[in-house]
């Protein structure tokens, strides 16, 4: 789970799936105020290829909350033994209150 704290966003505002693959899908959940990725407006009940390094929007405008899905750095996630786990295909991000703030979290 992602709490999300910015005034634009709703109780649940969107989701964020991840097939077998391991990859990433950003889902909107019919908010208020709209789910972005990459700068487009999402259709709500539409799942979107969530890649590394691209920027998801909950709302528009200088309040918005922005993250911004990256691979963890080498050695976080893994297990005692060294290895990934379920750490595989994990990711983290960076969110980012406006342009001169910006708070580390897990996705």
């Amino acid at each position: 789970d992602v709490r999300l704290k910015g005034e634009l966003a709703s109780r649940l505002h969107a989701a964020i799936c991840q097939d077998v693959e391991g990859r990433k899908f950003l889902v909107d959940l019919r908010s208020t105020h709209g789910t972005f990725l990459a700068g487009k407006r999402l259709a709500p009940h539409e799942p979107a290829r969530w890649r590394s390094g691209q920027l998801a929007s909950f709302g528009s405008g200088p309040k918005a909350e922005v993250i911004e899905l990256g691979a963890l750095p080498d050695g976080e996630g893994e297990d005692a033994d060294g290895s990934s786990g379920e750490a595989e295909g994990k990711a983290s991000s960076r969110r980012r209150r406006s342009a001169s703030q910006e708070v580390e979290g897990d996705a």
